[in-house]
This record gives C-alpha cells, structure tokens and sequence, in this order.
C-alpha cells in the first residue's frame, strides 16, 4: 500500500475514519491485499477495492473486514511477525494469527467463567 492511496483514503473518508486507519494499519503491516483476501476467503479484487476506497463491499462484509484487520494485524505487528519478511508465508503468518486471537478469545471466556464461579 503507497503513501498514494493512504492519502486518497485518508481524504475520501475523513483523518480519524476507521477506513483511514484500516489503510493505515494495512500499510504498516505490508500485508498484500491477496494475503487477506486468501485467508478471509474472499476475492481479492473485492479486498483491494474496499480498502482503496474504490468500491466499497457490502456493509456486513466491510465491518468483518474492518474487525479482522483491526483484531489481527496489531497481534501481528505487537509479536514481530509483521511485517513478514518473505510475501510468501504472509498467509500462513496471517492464519497463525486467526488461530491465536481464537485461543485468546476461548482462554478470556473460560477466565471469566471461573470468577463467576
């Protein structure tokens, strides 16, 4: 993603948009459009036309969008494995990273059973 198309963005929905920073957040972790798409298991074009701005998908799909990005891509940037350094295992990092926000998400529920007895 170009400095180009973060200020497109930026500038089509607003500075402090959740659009903007999805493009931003994107930007930083240097995740292909084709990665995401993969493992969301979507069209790719689809993903490259909603983050640019171009073409927004469905809102149902948008906001999906917007939570996976928003919940992986900081664990991802947080534990050093993005940016990926090789395109290649992008994927593979990315469904690591779904993997764990579940386990994260399954170890705060059963936490919070515990301490309501």
């Amino acid at each position: 993603v170009t400095d180009a198309i973060v200020r497109k963005v930026c500038k089509k929905y607003g500075a402090g948009s959740i659009e903007c920073e999805t493009i931003m957040l994107v930007q930083q972790a240097r995740v292909p459009y084709e990665c995401i798409a993969e493992v969301m298991k979507c069209n790719a074009e689809q993903v490259k036309q909603d983050l640019t701005g171009t073409f927004a998908m469905e809102p149902q799909q948008h906001a999906i969008l917007t939570k996976f990005l928003h919940t992986v891509l900081p664990l991802g940037i947080e534990r050093g494995v993005l940016p990926c350094k090789d395109t290649a295992l992008t994927s593979s990092v990315l469904r690591l990273l779904v993997e764990l926000c579940g386990l994260k998400n399954r170890i705060k529920a059963l936490q919070q059973v515990d301490q309501n007895g």
